[in-house]
């Protein structure tokens, strides 16, 4: 066996040609350089990549560095031209890292409005993402109060107020656990807080904190500290899945 260096912009072309012929190592070998070179304004073409290969490798770190960076990478052309599956995969993600929930309306609207082709359920599929309890009331009347696609969707009533519901809902539930002596006032949490697991797509579990006013922490002692009204430079708080 030996070396051999290979330019980037022919790596697409060597992955083709290993899966043809059935080259495991040189497959392997030419993912692993794939991934090493993942950033924002390639993950949608890694992702397609991996996903006409069969590479789960390839799709779950292509989609990991959209999350990472999901303000710059929404705000690409690549993003615009996404399918809607994929679209509704990443915006409701626990993974995508927003400075906040506003970033992710943006990109909802950004793409709904780079879509104008797309059926009325694949619009209610991308606006029923966003997490509408995250955004200030001031947000909400001024611009997503505003947005013409979802203004004039039959269903934005229901849209908004399903997620909003989910929101107050687990606030409600948060804060009952903590009336009835259960455990979260064991784990040290203010009155009124609450813990939700998870488990990332790495596999790794962690908790986020909800406090009773919408309020969001990503620790302990973050919570005791008062929390993030909008989850802001972290994790996203909680909301139901779409089918569609």
């Amino acid at each position: 066996c030996g070396e051999c260096r290979v330019e980037v912009a022919l790596l697409g072309g060597m992955l083709d040609a290993s899966s043809r012929l059935q080259l495991p190592s040189l497959q392997n070998a030419t993912v692993e350089a794939l991934v090493q070179g993942i950033d924002t304004s390639n993950a949608a073409q890694y992702w397609e990549c991996g996903d006409a290969h069969n590479i789960p490798r390839l799709v779950e770190a292509a989609k990991a560095a959209a999350l990472q960076s999901f303000g710059e990478f929404s705000t690409c052309v690549a993003f615009d031209a996404l399918p809607v599956g994929r679209v509704c995969e990443l915006l409701k993600s626990d993974d995508l890292m927003a400075d906040s929930e506003e970033v992710v309306f943006r990109a909802a609207a950004r793409w709904v409005a780079a879509n104008s082709s797309a059926s009325e359920k694949e619009v209610e599929a991308v606006y029923s993402q966003v997490k509408y309890g995250l955004l200030p009331a001031a947000f909400l009347s001024s611009v997503v109060e505003q947005d013409p696609p979802l203004a004039t969707h039959p269903r934005s009533g229901w849209i908004v107020a399903r997620s909003l519901k989910a929101h107050i809902d687990q606030v409600r539930v948060g804060a009952f656990a903590a009336a009835r002596g259960g455990a979260v006032p064991a784990a040290g949490l203010p009155t009124g807080w609450w813990a939700e697991e998870r488990t990332a797509s790495s596999g790794r579990v962690y908790k986020v904190y909800y406090g009773p006013n919408g309020e969001y922490a990503e620790s302990v002692p973050q919570a005791r500290a008062g929390g993030r009204k909008d989850g802001k430079g972290g994790k996203r708080g909680g909301g139901g899945d779409f089918e569609f």
